[in-house]
């Protein structure tokens, strides 16, 4: 059976100690990409909505919009 001791140190130039920060790194970008994809999502689905509201307003508008678009 190996003797694990957590007190000691990992050496900087280790591979366990590559591994964590690989591991840290790699959660951190995971986070950032999950933030991102969220805001955009968010942002497309505000955007959608925008779009929508003006088509309905124009539709709303009908042809008295292109006779005044035309005088």
């Amino acid at each position: 059976m190996a003797c694990c001791n957590a007190s000691m140190l990992l050496l900087d130039n280790s591979a366990e100690a590559f591994l964590s920060r690989f591991r840290f790194q790699s959660r951190m970008a995971c986070l950032v990409a999950f933030w991102a994809s969220d805001d955009v999502l968010t942002y497309s689905f505000m955007q959608a909505s925008a779009i929508e509201h003006i088509w309905h307003s124009w539709a709303a508008a009908g042809p008295e919009r292109s006779k005044t678009g035309v005088a």
